[in-house]
């Protein structure tokens, strides 16, 4: 499952409509099942206590432009938009990699893993995944879509 937080909302609608607050860079983070996100989680510092550690891992920084947001599409069938994160990944190494969500956060307060940067969405993978030392945790395919309700 996948969700913007309202905070996120709230930052796109002034990106696009007040061309305010602009990020360069956005932050992808794991975080353990320890972790609480929903729609209400605004900044980093709200769940940075929970981020995945060890076995290689570290947050993938995502610029903007078409690299890192590799599809953008218009669905007037199911009445959304929707932007792609490219494939992101991990080589577990030293020990595993585990974590149940993913967040993507802007760089508001600084690079990383800042207090006060936004958290604009989040995935919730069901369940802990894990990836073994020497294996890949890959995140294929990860959307941000914006629905009309």
């Amino acid at each position: 499952m996948a969700g913007l937080t309202n905070r996120g909302k709230y930052l796109i609608l002034n990106m696009a409509f007040c061309a305010q607050n602009e990020p360069t860079n956005y932050y992808l983070h794991l975080l353990t099942s320890g972790a609480t996100v929903n729609a209400d989680t605004n900044v980093w510092s709200d769940v940075s206590a929970n981020e995945a550690s060890g076995g290689g891992y570290g947050e993938a920084t995502l610029s903007r432009g078409t690299v890192k947001f590799d599809v953008i599409s218009e669905d007037d069938v199911n009445n959304r938009g929707e932007v792609q994160l490219a494939d992101v990944s991990w080589t577990a190494s030293g020990g595993s990699i585990a974590a149940m969500y993913a967040v993507l956060t802007d760089d508001n307060g600084g690079t990383g893993g800042h207090a006060t940067n936004n958290i604009i969405c989040y995935w919730d993978f069901g369940s802990t995944q894990t990836a073994i030392d020497g294996s890949a945790f890959t995140l294929t395919d990860f959307s941000i879509r914006i629905n009309e309700s």
